[in-house]
């Protein structure tokens, strides 16, 4: 029986069915993309990235000889690619369930007892995936190429190769082409680089260190002129500060001193508003009271005076309109109700108003005056006596 690794692309839902994590359809477009860019990129890669374009081929039969290919005129290549007869390796097609693929290397290790008739510690072996189809299931299945060789005579081939100081970079087959490679990575040699190839990782590195210094030297001289500057902000925020709390003392003691002056003017005084109320008041009407005061209990200004006036008039609505034309008051308001007054065709009234608060004057510099000397303290200009002309005797 076959065994099926778990993939990590997958998980379990509620029934136990595995559910892939990236739609089908990315994941089919990912492995075309990949299966298309190998055959382009593997070469680029094989030849300007690991050194392996200095690689001789070297035959090996069944038995595992390479025969001679050093001697002292000829010094034995540096790479070698043993490649086997195709009589010596097997293949056939083999087919799994589309979910092992991500895996297949190791199903393949744990399957070769069954698809072969040897022992897996006795072969080495490669894979590779020719078709990817539907079975009459609907499971989505994968069709591979597995090539397998015994490892007896690549090792006795491999062993020979290391006595004469090479180093066996593949493990290929007579007639099929370099993609077939049989050697496991676990034993390719380590990766060497060209002279060429190390002056271009030389030269990356430091394109990737300049890059690096061309971010970070900014960064770090901007935060040292951050920590230059910070000195100077906190004494010129302490100092804002220091200003900011003299200039709220000094508007303090201004409106303190200015308190008197500012109520003086902001409230027109007693007799301009009995002036003014004689003024609008018709001939027919008597005024009987009027009272001046703060008002109580309306959050308003204390500044902000009411009118209390009781008295009659020919109409007590006029009246209320006639007070509302005035400049001084302002919220002319009836606190009683209309009553006959004592005269013939009167009205007796009670009305309040309000005082418009006024706007201060504009604050006015006063001239400095002239300065003055001391008795005593030095010479000072006398005034000038007119002249006066002689009179005849």
């Amino acid at each position: 029986m076959s065994a099926i690794l778990p993939t990590p692309a997958s998980s379990n839902g509620a029934n136990g069915a595995s559910r892939p994590i990236f739609p089908p359809a990315l994941v089919r477009f990912w492995r075309w993309w990949m299966a298309e860019l190998k055959p382009v990129l593997g070469p680029l890669l094989a030849r300007y990235w690991v050194d392996r374009s200095a690689s001789v081929d070297i035959a090996v039969d069944a038995s595992g000889d390479i025969g001679v290919f050093a001697s002292p005129g000829r010094p034995a290549p540096r790479d070698v690619r043993l490649v086997l007869a195709r009589d010596s390796v097997l293949q056939k097609l083999v087919q799994y369930p589309a979910v092992v693929e991500e895996n297949l290397e190791e199903v393949i290790a744990t399957d070769l007892d069954r698809q072969t008739p040897f022992k897996a510690a006795d072969l080495f072996h490669t894979q590779r995936v020719v078709r990817r189809f539907d079975g009459a299931d609907g499971v989505s299945r994968i069709e591979v190429e597995l090539t397998v060789a015994p490892k007896r005579a690549i090792e006795a081939a491999m062993a020979q190769v290391r006595r004469a100081g090479s180093s066996v970079m593949a493990i290929g087959v007579a007639g099929m082409d370099a993609s077939v490679d049989l050697l496991p990575r676990a034993m390719l040699p380590p990766r060497r680089l060209t002279s060429v190839q190390r002056l271009n990782v030389a030269l990356a590195s430091l394109l990737v260190l300049l890059i690096i210094g061309a971010i970070a030297i900014p960064i770090w001289q901007r935060r040292a002129e951050v920590l230059r500057l910070t000195p100077i902000v906190e004494k010129a925020r302490s100092e804002a500060e220091a200003t900011r709390r003299i200039d709220a003392e000094l508007q303090r003691l201004a409106a303190e001193h200015q308190l008197v002056t500012t109520r003086k003017y902001q409230s027109p005084t007693v007799l301009e508003i009995i002036e003014e109320l004689s003024r609008l008041s018709p001939d027919t009407t008597w005024l009987q009271s009027l009272e001046m005061k703060a008002p109580q209990g309306t959050g308003k200004p204390r500044q902000t005076r009411e009118l209390l006036l009781a008295g009659e008039a020919a109409s007590a609505s006029k009246m209320i309109e006639l007070l509302e034309q005035s400049p001084l008051l302002q919220n002319t308001t009836q606190r009683a109700q209309t009553t006959r007054g004592a005269q013939p065709n009167t009205e007796r009234f009670q009305i309040a108003s309000e005082l418009r608060p006024r706007a201060l004057p504009e604050p006015r510099a006063l001239d400095a005056p002239a300065p003055t000397t001391l008795p005593g303290a030095g010479p000072s200009a006398s005034p000038a006596i007119p002249a006066t002309a002689p009179t005849a005797a």
